[in-house]
């Protein structure tokens, strides 16, 4: 598993990216397909911007925000460019929701 701080902000939130992928091939070194990528503040900015390359580079998306108009909004967005992503209310600094939100989303993304 790698994990990548994308960007951190004066407020202590960060977007934090983990992914597990197979070998990449010559002919596509960034085919993710079949992996997930979990993005706290993934619904706007530097996260929304590294949802949108994860997708298009074939991998599902897990959105971690706390504004839940703002998700729905990305969601739409990745959507839109062909992915499979969703989007959950979690505040990571309340660690009752952390475990919440990873639970569910490893329901749904298996």
């Amino acid at each position: 598993m790698r994990s990548l701080t994308v960007g951190c902000s004066p407020v202590k939130r960060r977007t934090v990216v983990a992914v597990t992928a197979a070998p990449a091939t010559p002919a596509n070194p960034f085919d993710l397909t079949g992996q997930v990528a979990l993005i706290t503040g993934g619904n706007s900015g530097i996260g929304l911007g590294m949802a949108e390359a994860l997708v298009t580079a074939g991998a599902g998306v897990a959105i971690w925000g706390t504004n839940a108009t703002k998700n729905a909004a990305a969601v739409e967005r990745l959507r839109s460019l062909g992915g499979r992503a969703e989007a959950w209310i979690c505040d990571v600094g309340e660690e009752a929701e952390v475990e919440a939100a990873f639970a569910s989303t490893l329901e749904t993304f298996g």
